[in-house]
């Protein structure tokens, strides 16, 4: 192995290392955010997206330095928080109001397909069930997790409120932050 080879394998441990620590800590941030709020709302889910958009540095010289599927996570973020800002305020307040022509108009004005804004609205159900699901392991005194990995053990041994997370009950995940991946989730 030459000098070169040395040092760039030693940079891209340094940094994998590096993007493995914030995921961890946006990670516990929604966790602990998750465990203050007793409702989780369509307005929490949209302000969430903004601020994982925000701490992850998802524009700028620091995305040169993540992996393809990480940039892609994080464009999805992206992309979810482009279709948020479409909701009206009586949508934030009421997720139900959201139908058909709604899904299209969001999708018009934030510039995507609609088949977007619909994932938006599964990341959106996904999110509450793990909402409940910390909820109630709060409640209840059991522990809750710090990072990815610990919630896809816990999960996998503790899938009671985790409806619509058969991937998570699987140990897979979902691939997004939104919540399964998001970066952490």
């Amino acid at each position: 192995m030459s000098f070169w080879d040395g040092l760039t394998s030693k940079v891209e441990g340094y940094r994998a290392g590096q993007q493995a620590k914030k995921s961890d800590e946006i990670f516990k941030a929604q966790m602990d955010y998750m465990q203050r709020i007793s409702v989780f709302t369509l307005g929490n889910f949209v302000e969430m997206m903004s601020e994982i958009k925000a701490q992850s540095g998802v524009e700028g010289w620091s995305k040169m330095f993540r992996t393809k599927e990480q940039q892609d996570q994080l464009e999805q973020v992206m992309i979810d928080v482009k279709v948020g800002e479409q909701l009206l305020p009586q949508e934030l307040r009421n997720p139900t109001l959201v139908g058909r022509r709604q899904r299209l108009r969001m999708a018009s004005d934030a510039g995507v397909d609609v088949a977007k804004v619909n994932a938006f609205f599964r990341n959106f159900e996904q999110t509450v069930s793990i909402h409940r699901w910390v909820q109630r392991r709060s409640s209840e005194g059991l522990p809750i997790p710090k990072t990815m990995d610990e919630f896809l053990r816990m999960s996998s041994t503790d899938s009671k409120g985790l409806s619509g997370m058969q991937g998570a009950k699987q140990g897979k995940g979902r691939g997004r932050l939104g919540m399964t991946s998001q970066l952490g989730w």
